[in-house]
């Protein structure tokens, strides 16, 4: 009985156990629905971001390339001008918009994919935009060159699965820089020397009060060196933060010397700074210069000014030479003996320092005005006593070389406009060194006291050769091209060759009272002028050789065509 009873009361027990198996089977089975639904979700929802993500890709790289044509088209042609903005019909808009359509993206009719592009031209400078990093990108300044596009594109893209689409953005910035050029327009009277025994160099170390040659070895080590003003900022360590800014700048000429050779092998700046410790160290080395007062930057090309290629020595020159002008040195007396003939004594006044230029068309370079005074003193019959005393004060005007145009084709060429004044001549009493140009007596025609007693108690004569400016206008090659530089103005031949002339040229007669053989003289002269003048300019060709061996070349400017820039267009962000 009991076993038949156990027997009976084990079959609940097996037939719950039954039930309970079923019943988890079934939720194994939920769990396992539920398990490869979620796979199936994140497959589905994997191919839809995965579609997502390649056609961001494609947009992206319909945003580059059609910035990139649109930037490209923007360097190549200038829009005229300089507008702060494009508009649908220019030309970078266009080729922007074109660029797209080429490579699948348009906006035409029935436009399913709901495509919209933007196009913006506008300024993309790191230096002046650094408040609006990263992309450094704005509306320029009135006055200043477009120089970057910037393309937006965004187009709806359906999901594969899923209801409606997604929208998506891309955009790109392309900039390329603004041609620029580096150029100077210098003297042939100041330059650094390279050998001490020049009338150059003694011009020079007499306006700076101490000697400041090169040898050989480092003088030609800087011959065909360049750095970039941005170089030079960054041996600075010179946070900028604009191209005014730049130019406002203050560094002592120690500073510029060893931030523009700091490139240079170890055994070039050794070499440099001890020919020129003189101008890094004590008072000339301390004295302070602003970049703007050495270098026209032209803030229109923004920081491609700055990265454009500029010769050391010529930078170093005009550093040199902004030092005497802001310490208002002159030089002392430098005496050419002649022996028996007497001497000539010669004393150089710089009225204004020269300045390079950087930049594009617009950029000008100015070359020196300086005041020579050639004192001769012939027929020394005792010391301290010239029977001919003559002081002829040489006025050279400042010239100025103005940037047109520049061709970044091949062959890669500048045009400039050049403003060249001869040399002006003034023989007159009371004239010295620091008189300007325009203080040369006019009326010594009709009022011989005004004339320099050449002859003591003899003969007077009076000389007012004014300044004679052209404008010509030249194109130049940059290195390694040997069309890089031109000299223009008139030598000495020139100026020489045309002194005997009415209103130019008097000579008179102390005892002459009356005036009459001094009118006679003047007039006589004027008539063998046509005979005398060209043994005048065959003086001054003479002199012109000798000065030129010398190291001078008095009335003649050299325009010097550094370097080139017309930066590659590139993706900036």
């Amino acid at each position: 009985m009991n076993l038949l009873s156990n027997t009976h009361g084990e079959q609940p027990s097996a037939a719950r156990q039954q039930r309970c198996e079923a019943g988890c089977q079934r939720g194994s089975i939920a769990i396992m629905a539920a398990i490869c639904l979620s796979i199936m979700v994140i497959l589905l929802s994997s191919i839809d971001i995965g579609y997502l993500f390649y056609m961001k890709r494609d947009l992206q790289k319909v945003a580059d390339l059609a910035a990139l044509a649109g930037a490209q088209q923007l360097v190549s042609t200038p829009l005229t001008g300089n507008p702060t903005a494009c508009v649908a019909t220019d030309a970078p808009v266009l080729a922007a918009i074109g660029n797209a359509q080429t490579n699948g993206f348009s906006t035409a009719a029935p436009n399913k994919m709901a495509n919209v592009i933007a196009v913006t031209c506008g300024l993309w400078d790191p230096v002046a935009n650094l408040a609006l990093a990263p992309n450094y990108f704005s509306a320029p300044p009135a006055g200043t060159q477009l120089n970057a596009v910037k393309v937006v594109v965004t187009q709806t893209v359906p999901a594969f699965f899923g209801l409606g689409g997604r929208t998506l953005n891309a955009q790109a910035i392309a900039s390329g820089s603004s041609p620029t050029a580096a150029f100077s327009l210098g003297t042939g009277l100041l330059t650094l020397c390279s050998g001490s025994g020049s009338l150059s160099a003694l011009l020079v170390n007499s306006l700076l009060g101490s000697n400041v040659c090169l040898n050989a070895v480092s003088y030609s080590g800087l011959l065909g060196a360049q750095v970039s003003l941005l170089q030079v900022l960054t041996n600075l360590n010179a946070n900028i933060g604009s191209i005014s800014a730049v130019a406002d700048t203050q560094i002592t000429l120690a500073q510029l010397i060893n931030a523009s050779i700091k490139g240079l092998s170890p055994v070039q700046v050794a070499n440099i700074n001890t020919d020129l410790v003189n101008l890094t160290t004590g008072a000339l080395g301390g004295t302070l210069l602003k970049i703007g007062d050495i270098l026209d930057l032209s803030a229109a090309n923004g920081v491609a000014a700055l990265d454009t290629q500029i010769n050391i020595l010529d930078l170093l020159n005009v550093g040199a030479l902004q030092v005497a002008n802001k310490n208002n040195f002159l030089s002392s007396n430098i005496n050419i003996n002649l022996g028996v003939l007497g001497q000539v004594v010669l004393q150089l006044s710089l009225i204004d320092a020269p300045k390079m230029a950087v930049g594009g068309p617009g950029a000008t370079a100015t070359s020196a005005q300086l005041r020579l005074a050639i004192n001769v003193q012939a027929l020394t019959l005792f010391p301290g006593y010239s029977a001919v005393q003559l002081p002829v004060y040489v006025y050279l005007a400042a010239g100025s070389a103005r940037l047109n145009s520049l061709q970044c084709n091949a062959p890669q060429s500048a045009n400039f406009d050049i403003k060249t004044s001869t040399a002006g001549i003034c023989v007159a009493k009371g004239q010295t060194l620091s008189s300007s140009p325009s203080s040369c007596p006019s009326d010594m025609a009709t009022n011989p006291s005004s004339r320099f007693d050449a002859i003591a108690g003899v003969l007077n004569l009076g000389i007012n050769v004014s300044p004679i400016t052209t404008y010509p206008s030249v194109t130049l090659y940059p290195p390694p091209s040997t069309s890089n530089s031109i000299t223009v103005g008139s030598s000495l031949q020139d100026i020489l060759g045309g002194v005997i002339q009415p209103q130019k040229f008097w000579v008179g007669l102390d005892a002459d009272p009356l005036g009459l053989l001094s009118g006679l003289l003047t007039t006589l002269l004027g008539t063998l002028g046509t005979l005398l003048n060209p043994l005048l300019s065959g003086v001054g060709a003479l002199l012109d050789q000798l000065t030129s061996l010398l190291g001078v070349n008095l009335g003649l400017s050299t325009l010097n065509l550094y370097s080139i820039s017309c930066g590659n267009v590139k993706l900036v962000y």
